[in-house]
């Protein structure tokens, strides 16, 4: 008899339990107690679980954006590298050389070039200064005006 009223109680505990889907039966030695969870709750961790989600996928588009820019920044140092070397090619001599015939200079060997005293280039480069002296006498408009 004993059994079947332990029957009883809790199949009536299970049965006013049964239309809450948001309770729960805690065995405690030969007491079962049911509590209900609060909705407050249920939102919380679903809300939680919604922004980890959104950060997780913040997280992915500025790695993807960080990645691609760093591709971009590896290519334009390949390139970089590249038109350094193009330049270090042009500043060879030979190269400089071929553009200047090209251009219609001669060879330095056709031409003969002279030393001039660095006493004749100062004058020439610096003419002396005129001697400038104030009006002696007034300086008056033309008649007529």
């Amino acid at each position: 008899m004993a059994a079947s009223t332990a029957f009883n109680a809790s199949a009536r505990v299970q049965a006013i339990a049964a239309p809450h889907a948001d309770t729960r039966q805690i065995a405690t030695g030969k007491v079962i107690r049911t509590e209900k969870i609060a909705s407050s709750w249920i939102i919380s961790v679903f809300g939680l679980l919604i922004c980890t989600f959104l950060v997780y996928f913040h997280t992915v588009l500025i790695e993807n954006q960080a990645n691609k820019k760093q591709q971009q920044i590896m290519q334009i140092q390949e390139q970089n590298d590249m038109l350094q070397a193009q330049l270090a090619e042009l500043k060879t001599l030979p190269a400089v050389e071929s553009r200047a015939q090209a251009m219609g200079m001669q060879p330095v060997e056709q031409y003969h070039y002279i030393s001039i005293e660095s006493e004749l280039y100062r004058q020439a480069t610096h003419p002396p200064a005129l001697d400038v002296s104030p009006v002696r006498y007034p300086v008056q408009p033309p008649i007529g005006f």
